[in-house]
């Protein structure tokens, strides 16, 4: 091999190389560092909830607002997503809050100013619509997103939001855990939304809304059981839902019944004993695979709810509109604080 070939192939690995090189070190320094503990907002004049009161409250991954309302078994990655679509779907997630009369919101993939939902300020679009209070915490937040190839995803501001009728004394965003290594640059944080109410009879009301990723650390999930029964135990009703995401082998025609006991299990690992836990299933496809064998995985997603003791849950619904179901469907219930 002459000298000319050997720098023309040197200059042909280095250039990729040097690529890839110069974005892992923008993605670090441009990486999502959130604090522990943020404080989102704080009320000296907060509404007070009633005991033996019924409140009516929703536990829905809008994934984006890109899920089709015209569809029962396909997910949302198949459909041909327009900006057009994601504000309709907006509207109908919107009116369908209003008409359920929901006291309170837990919204999990809500996009804020995303290239994956055209820029759309999806937060600003759930509050006003729905005449409620807004708190909003993002847990995947990337300057670029190289994947999938060859569209990348791009800039990613992703989170989860609580909408509510009434006004809290303090809204925050506290971190459970966090990836490590190259993961910590383009995957979601573990994080939660904790929200405090005062109640008439002297005790608090604390809703957390999350989305919890179960290949994170273990650690966060233990620490997680230990920190709401702390919070029941000093006096306070106490409610946590979201949407819990695992991940492992399956296929596209596994139904939901499959994924949600499969996924099941890690959920009541962390539930303390005596709690109410409600959980809602749903298999999501991916195009995750694994080496030359083409092993592919699925994102089996759950969406689920744990109440401590003092809180009387009624019966799980799943919302309908236009006379189909939902892709992603909600849980919907009615709680009274006891």
């Amino acid at each position: 091999m002459t000298l000319q070939n050997q720098r023309l192939l040197a200059t042909i690995f280095l250039i990729p190389t040097g690529f890839v090189a110069v974005f892992l070190i923008y993605s670090y320094l441009t990486r999502f560092q959130p604090d522990t503990v943020e404080i989102l907002q704080k009320s000296n004049t907060p509404d007070s909830l009633k005991t033996n009161t019924t409140y009516r409250l929703i536990v829905w991954n809008i994934h984006h607002a890109k899920a089709s309302f015209d569809s029962t078994l396909k997910c949302a990655e198949e459909h041909k997503t327009t900006k057009w679509n994601i504000l309709e779907n907006l509207k109908n997630i919107s009116e369908l809050i209003v008409k359920e009369h929901s006291s309170f919101s837990m919204l999990q993939e809500v996009d804020f100013y995303s290239k994956q939902s055209f820029f759309i300020n999806q937060v600003q679009s759930l509050v006003e619509n729905t005449s409620s209070f807004g708190f909003f915490a993002s847990n995947h937040r990337v300057s670029f997103y190289p994947f999938p190839l060859p569209k990348p995803a791009g800039k990613i501001n992703s989170g989860i939001l609580t909408l509510s009728r009434f006004t809290p004394t303090e809204s925050k965003r506290v971190k459970v855990d966090e990836p490590t290594g190259l993961e910590r640059l383009f995957t979601p944080h573990n994080c939660l939304i904790e929200n405090y109410f005062p109640v008439d009879n002297g005790k608090i009301f604390i809703l957390i809304n999350t989305f919890l990723t179960i290949n994170n650390s273990q650690k966060g999930f233990s620490e997680l059981k230990n920190y709401i029964e702390e919070l029941f135990q000093n006096d306070a009703y106490v409610i946590l839902g979201g949407c819990l995401v695992s991940y492992g082998p399956g296929n596209q025609n596994d139904s939901q019944q499959r994924a949600l006991q499969s996924i099941t299990p890690e959920l009541a690992d962390f539930v303390p004993k005596g709690w109410h836990l409600l959980t809602c299933g749903k298999m999501l496809q991916t195009n995750h695979l694994n080496g030359t064998n083409k092993e592919e995985k699925i994102d089996k997603k759950s969406l689920f709810l744990i109440a401590s003791p003092n809180i009387k849950l009624t019966s799980s619904l799943k919302l309908i509109t236009n006379n189909k179901p939902l892709e992603c469907e909600p849980i919907a219930i009615n709680l009274e604080l006891i």
